[in-house]
């Protein structure tokens, strides 16, 4: 023997999180029903990043674990580490298909990582397609996403 010692197991949450970065559902399923509880789809990996399951599935543009996720109740908005959203980590990399679900299920376009930078900022290091998925929300465009109510002025943009 080497006296090496095998690795403690990894603890549930960890597991679901590696399952959420493979692209497992089936793992992610058998987990929650195991364990009886859905409490895996809002932990934390903690360090630096401290990503939520949805944040690995989305960065690493696997659209059936993100689909599930979304399904189960994961936050589309939720902010990891570094004030990044699912839809920021998808966008980093380049995932048009796994952006298109999260928008679709109501991530922010808009929101700001700590660094201050949108999706569509992010997204631009992947061509025309992506960063028209992902357009820069002005007062005048957001009409088209949501009808202001009868009482609300929109901002005009300079």
């Amino acid at each position: 023997m080497s006296g090496r010692r095998a690795p403690p197991p990894m603890a549930p949450p960890a597991q679901f999180h590696e399952a959420a970065k493979a692209g497992d559902v089936d793992t992610m399923q058998s987990l929650i029903k195991e364990h009886e509880s859905i409490d895996f789809i809002a932990s934390r990996s903690g360090g630096i990043m401290n990503n939520s399951a949805l944040h690995w599935a989305a960065a690493a543009g696997h659209e059936a674990a993100t689909q599930f996720l979304i399904e189960s109740g994961a936050n589309v908005n939720e902010k990891n580490g570094l004030e990044d959203t699912p839809l920021h980590s998808a966008a980093w990399r380049g995932w048009e298909s796994t952006c298109s679900l999260l928008l679709s299920a109501g991530a922010d376009p808009r929101a700001e990582n700590k660094e201050g930078k949108t999706p569509h900022q992010l997204a631009k290091n992947h061509g025309d397609k992506l960063v028209s998925l992902l357009p820069r929300f002005r007062a005048s465009s957001l009409t088209s996403l949501e009808a202001p109510s009868s009482d609300e002025e929109e901002d005009d943009d300079e």
